[in-house]
């Protein structure tokens, strides 16, 4: 049911995301912009964030009080204000993709090393400092965790699907998922 919403841009929508923590709050992603809107009025946006370079992803933490955002840099603010809260940009580039764990302890970030190169990459989620990367892999289009918070899942822009461990980030298998880029992956709860 309800009423169908238009939502006016010129780009291309690369993300949207409902906050855990409320069904009335819905973001999105459209170049780079991330902008929030209160369901079901849906206009104008309530808050806007613009970054230097086209947003490629965003996570929210479990607890629904953290953003992340990867454009070129790791961006977070607090949720729902989206006050700049922790990490110097100045020193990070060519993070292209974010996800948090489970328990939001550790964030997981794809960080380019070339147009062709990638590496995963876990970060504390509080101070966004790396904990450990993985091997190089193929460009990396998309990431995810495990509902259990025990393996890590990366999409490369080969076709394949690398399984890791999320402790060690050591392969487990690989999966020949598509003939092209694997752009999105998700876990069944």
């Amino acid at each position: 049911g309800g009423e169908p919403c238009e939502f006016p841009t010129r780009y291309e929508i690369s993300t949207i995301l409902f906050p855990p923590t409320t069904s009335q709050t819905i973001l999105f992603t459209t170049g780079q912009t991330t902008q929030i809107y209160e369901l079901p009025k849906f206009k104008p946006p309530v808050i806007t964030v613009r970054s230097d370079s086209p947003v490629n992803s965003l996570a929210i933490s479990p607890d629904g009080n953290q953003l992340a955002l990867a454009a070129g840099k790791l961006i977070f603010r607090n949720f729902p204000k989206l006050e700049r809260t922790i990490g110097d940009p100045a020193l990070q580039s060519g993070i292209d993709w974010v996800t948090y764990s489970p328990d939001g302890k550790v964030l997981l970030t794809a960080h380019r090393l070339s147009p062709e190169q990638s590496v995963a990459t876990l970060r504390d989620a509080q101070t966004g400092q790396v904990l450990l990367s993985s091997q190089i892999f193929p460009y990396i289009n998309s990431l995810a965790f495990a509902a259990d918070g025990k393996s890590i899942a990366i999409g490369s822009n080969d076709g394949m699907v690398n399984l890791l461990d999320s402790v060690t980030l050591q392969p487990r298998f690989t999966i020949p998922a598509h003939t092209g880029n694997v752009i999105r992956l998700f876990f069944t709860p």
